[in-house]
């Protein structure tokens, strides 16, 4: 895949050629249409279960994603089915190249007693430097002795990226 180029400004009368439309026209769709992207999908094994009142990496083998940007720019999405306590409720950030930077969704996420798809859209970050970042998923409950499940099976699957943009 080749990087974004500026689209050219053509002048009248200007000749166009199969290379200039190459670079601003074919190589720029296949950015746009073939932007980096790295998922963790997760369909089998045992949900997690947190616990900690503190920040923790939920997976550090399978909910870190690398990725390597060119922009500076990337969405980050989660879609897991969760539950938890009456009442609790639970925060959700992603810390970016080991807490360099850290981009949350909130720290005061309701959740409920039956299994339920977390509201949580898409964050967008700017500012990254061009280059290969790592994203890790970070979870804590706020209530002590509660606990917040997260599901990974078919039927609710967790779904965790990063999407240059």
């Amino acid at each position: 895949m080749t990087d974004w180029t500026t689209p050219k400004t053509w002048s009248v009368d200007e000749l166009v050629t199969a290379p200039a439309m190459n670079v601003h026209v074919r190589d720029n769709l296949g950015y746009l249409f073939l932007r980096p992207l790295a998922s963790s999908v997760q369909t089998s094994g045992t949900a997690y279960a947190v616990t900690s009142t503190s920040w923790a990496e939920v997976d550090a083998t399978n909910l870190k994603l690398t990725l390597r940007t060119a922009s500076g720019r990337v969405m980050i999405g989660l879609g897991a089915t969760m539950n938890g306590s009456q009442g609790m409720s639970f925060g959700a950030r992603v810390s970016i190249d080991n807490g360099a930077q850290v981009e949350g969704w909130g720290d005061a996420v309701q959740i409920s007693v039956g299994a339920t798809l977390a509201p949580l859209l898409p964050l967008v970050v700017t500012g990254l430097s061009a280059g290969e970042h790592t994203f890790s998923l970070e979870l804590r409950v706020n209530t002590a002795g509660t606990t917040l499940t997260v599901h990974r099976a078919a039927e609710r699957p967790l779904r965790f990226w990063v999407l240059e943009v």
